[in-house]
């Protein structure tokens, strides 16, 4: 995994990086001043659904919903 590349944070978020590296355009993550930028990621869960036999009949379903936040820009702590 590159971190460069994605990061990951607990509870099954991951956000790209570099959306331009994997298809997305400048309109999917704009700049949104002040240092910061719009990521885009996803939340992966499991979660028991519904089996083909009704209710009692469990099974495992993973879950991926897409994600938008603010992320800010990396920037140097200190400029001399």
């Amino acid at each position: 995994m590159d971190a460069a590349e994605h990061i990951t944070y607990p509870g099954g978020k991951s956000f790209l990086m570099n959306p331009g590296n994997h298809g997305f355009t400048p309109r999917d993550t704009p700049d949104l001043g002040h240092g910061k930028f719009l990521a885009i990621g996803c939340q992966k869960s499991i979660r028991y659904i519904e089996g083909p036999r009704g209710p009692g009949s469990k099974r495992v379903g993973v879950v991926i919903d897409t994600k938008k936040t603010p992320f800010h820009q990396t920037l140097p702590m200190l400029i001399i």
